[in-house]
């Protein structure tokens, strides 16, 4: 007789699942589109069945259902609904990352890794081996490497994200793909990372005062210029829609609670004749403005009433994006983040102050921008007011939406359900998580200070900051390159070349021995006699043809089969990750030029990478290194 038999299920589609309560998990079917169904409620059974019912559901062996497993696959299917909701990923393509991560599990279930999901521990130990495994079906020949890639990112992005890890990876000899910078994160341009600290300043300093001081309500709150407000101000009432900025005010008849007892724009409570025509009955007017006057004396005469503590916890969740971004910390770190009133502020280096505390036996210690100390202090009167008469050995801590409950560690899901709240307010507030403003704080440290400083402010070695938060700004990387690409668009054939130009091992050179940097402090220092220096010079330029793309893409094979002559990773890191982010961009910029030219580089690309085809110049230089014994074939 089988172990395995059916269970009850329901569909539910992924959309809908980010505002619901996922109550039993192990019967959830996820959908997501036309004929794309994931049983992901199987995952909470320890011992299901490879096969798959007609109906796309899994056999499981009722008897192995776990209740943590249950616990950690609804908050899988939380972060997966946050993803399709924030990050821009199709349903599809969002589909077949589960369909990876639920091949992961089954095999984590079957090859002793069950607690894979538990803690962070055993989700490296889990995720090593299977790596391993992964590397071993491609040397058998069962599964191609570009498959196995697949399957090894899908699992780290998911992984890394739903636990807080920012170093899975790191000491893991991992499948190697075709693609380039998957694993990093990239730093926002300034303006969109502006515009999301300066609205959380914003309503961290505002609503600050409002229940600390005890302002009466209707309170105005300043807010950005760009919300576009009358006066840059905003009213706050003590009601559920606590403001109306311009973009809802613009549909206020449409929304679900429009409120129309409460004068948002002028921040008073309505007169009958207002509002008499919104109503059906001159009664239900009345009524409304009654209880606005009743809810408003209300709030006003209790300090701790809960529209106030609701406003405190939205003073307290901008605070803690503030700290995110000030100090650079991982999620997890960040939460579990032990205090106590007792602390000591010291001078450390220029522009940082560090913070130490004491909580039972375990010290706290973290490293803080001085600028941000006054506001550091403002944030722990804040933490003293929601606390009121409890304690907590935590910084920052979650009282429940009632506010009775005992404090309690932030949820992991904190700064992606703000940023919901941030975008009711501003509706052109731009993605964010701990992750960013690491990439964000890591970006601005590597541009003031050297790699080594950048890794014991953000806590973390070189190789890892040099890998995951080195990338840079888009928007700032094109800044830096200036005018540099112009004749990549322009230099089409020899016709357009410069009088006095000459080849290089990478393309060509208008004035040879006339080194300009394209910027200030470039990575590397323009020097004709290094092929490297010409990337980072205005003299250098390259026609948008096969020569001179494969002379580009033969320097980066190079570079990387030479990689294992650096003294460490974090060596290569530091010297080479500039040079082959530059190369990458260059190539971006021809396939930017048409179809032709895409078809021609990715030609290139495949011939000198799988079949070492490369231009005359670097392929004397490789076979030169492998006479010497340097590198092995």
């Amino acid at each position: 007789m089988t172990m395995f038999s059916e269970r009850e299920t329901y569909r539910l589609d992924i959309s809908d699942t980010i505002s619901s309560t996922i109550l039993h998990p192990e019967n959830v079917v996820l959908h997501f589109g036309a004929r794309k169904n994931q049983d992901i409620g199987a995952l909470c059974y320890l011992q299901r069945s490879a096969k798959i019912t007609g109906s796309l559901r899994r056999l499981v062996n009722l008897k192995s259902l776990n209740k943590q497993r249950c616990r950690i696959i609804a908050d899988v299917i939380k972060y997966l609904a946050e993803r399709l909701e924030y990050s821009g990923i199709s349903r599809s393509t969002l589909s077949e990352l589960v369909t990876s991560f639920i091949t992961f599990i089954d095999w984590c279930d079957t090859s002793g890794h069950q607690n894979v999901l538990n803690n962070n521990g055993n989700a490296k130990d889990g995720f090593r081996e299977y790596v391993w495994h992964l590397q071993e079906r491609i040397r058998r020949g069962e599964i191609k490497p570009t498959y196995a890639y697949g399957l090894q990112q899908a699992v780290l992005q998911i992984i890394s994200d739903l636990l807080n890890i920012a170093d899975l990876e790191e000491g893991i000899n991992l499948v190697i793909g075709y693609r380039t910078n998957t694993d990093s994160t990239n730093p926002q341009d300034d303006a969109d990372s502006g515009r999301v600290l300066a609205l959380c300043d914003a309503l961290f300093e505002g609503l600050s005062n409002l229940v600390l001081h005890n302002h009466p309500y209707p309170f105005s709150l300043k807010v950005p210029a760009t919300l576009n407000c009358d006066n840059n101000h905003l009213w706050v009432m003590p009601i559920h829609v606590w403001c109306m900025p311009p973009h809802l005010m613009s549909q206020r008849a449409e929304i679900g609670s429009p409120n129309w007892a409460w004068d948002y724009q002028n921040g008073r409570i309505e007169t009958i004749d207002n509002i008499l025509h919104r109503y059906s009955i001159k009664y239900a007017a009345e009524n409304a403005i009654k209880h606005a006057h009743k809810t408003l004396s209300e709030s006003n005469s209790d300090t701790h009433h809960y529209a106030r503590l609701s406003r405190a916890v939205t003073a307290s969740s901008s605070f803690f994006q503030l700290f995110l971004a000030n100090t650079g910390m991982n999620l997890e770190s960040a939460i579990t983040l032990t205090w106590q009133d007792e602390y000591e502020i010291f001078k450390t280096r220029q522009g940082f102050r560090q913070i130490k505390a004491r909580a039972g036996y375990k010290s706290t210690s973290f490293e803080i921008q001085t600028k941000f100390v006054k506001k550091f202090k403002k944030y722990l009167k804040l933490r003293s007011y929601l606390l009121g008469d409890d304690t907590s050995d935590l910084l920052f801590f979650s009282r429940g939406r009632t506010f009775i409950d005992n404090p309690t560690r932030l949820p992991n899901s904190l700064t992606t359900n703000f940023s919901r709240v941030l975008r009711g307010i501003d509706p052109l507030i731009p993605r964010f998580g701990a992750r960013q403003w690491r990439a964000n704080k890591s970006d601005w440290l590597l541009r003031n200070h050297d790699p080594a400083t950048t890794a014991s402010l953000l806590q973390n070695k070189e190789h890892t900051v040099l890998k995951h938060y080195s990338a840079g700004s888009e928007l700032r990387a094109t800044e830096e390159m200036g005018n540099f690409f112009e004749h990549l668009s322009l230099l089409r054939n020899s016709d357009c070349e410069p009088s006095g130009t000459v080849d290089s091992a990478i393309g060509k050179c208008s004035h040879f021995g006339d080194a300009d940097a394209t910027e200030v402090d470039p990575p590397v220092p323009p020097n004709c006699h290094q092929p490297e220096g010409c990337l980072f010079c205005k003299r250098y330029f390259l026609h948008a043809d096969e020569t001179d793309a494969r002379k580009l893409v033969s320097f980066r094979y190079c570079i990387n089969q030479t990689a294992h002559l650096s003294a460490s990773p974090e060596h290569f890191a530091s010297i080479f990750e500039p040079i082959q982010h530059r190369i990458n961009q260059i190539i971006d910029l021809i396939k930017n030029v048409g179809k032709k030219e895409t078809a021609m580089i990715n030609r290139v690309i495949t011939e000198v990478e799988e079949d070492e085809l490369l231009s005359p110049y670097w392929a004397n230089k490789l076979h030169m290194l492998m006479e010497l014994g340097v590198i092995t074939e």
